[in-house]
């Protein structure tokens, strides 16, 4: 998958990997974003996926994620982080978007982020909106931080269908 992110840095551009199969999809690499700089990863551990199959995507289900990533600093300082994650469908709706107007299925994701730094425990939590099209995939999201406005957010600005 291909994303481009409109951050407070400007438009990153990044690939990310991901698995698809019976249980749904699941990206442990999603778990190496944040890592400080240099940072060399020792393992990933995955459980649960970011993502079920459709047809367990009906308002109101529910699934969990945990995505652990051990790595060390220069200096052996050892990095743990662990992202929890929780997911919600909260149903469709009409989206806009730069690529047009779409319906859309949101799925709320609300998690709890614990980095571990050479012994110093760093906690914070938050929650994204995520809109899936069919036939298309994402076209939008949306992260909150203390229920306020988005901080920072992916939109559909093109597509093509071969």
């Amino acid at each position: 998958m291909e994303a481009a992110v409109d951050s407070v840095e400007g438009i990153v551009e990044m690939t990310i990997n991901v698995t698809c199969d019976e249980q749904g999809i699941s990206a442990p690499e999603f778990g190496i974003v944040g890592l400080p700089f240099g940072a060399e990863v020792r393992s990933i551990r995955a459980e649960g996926v970011v993502l079920v199959p459709v047809d367990q995507l009906v308002e109101g289900a529910t699934w969990e994620a945990l995505i652990e990533v051990e790595s060390e600093m220069e200096g052996g300082i050892a990095v743990t982080i662990e992202r929890r994650t929780m997911y919600t469908v909260l149903g469709f709706e009409e989206i806009d978007t730069r690529a047009g107007t779409f319906d859309a299925l949101r799925v709320r994701s609300e998690f709890m982020l614990d980095i571990d730094l050479g012994g110093r425990l760093i906690s914070t939590a938050g929650a994204s909106d995520t809109w899936f099209v069919e036939g298309l995939g994402i076209a939008k999201e949306a992260e909150f931080v203390d229920g306020g406005n988005p901080r920072y957010g992916l939109e559909l600005v093109d597509f093509s269908i071969p």
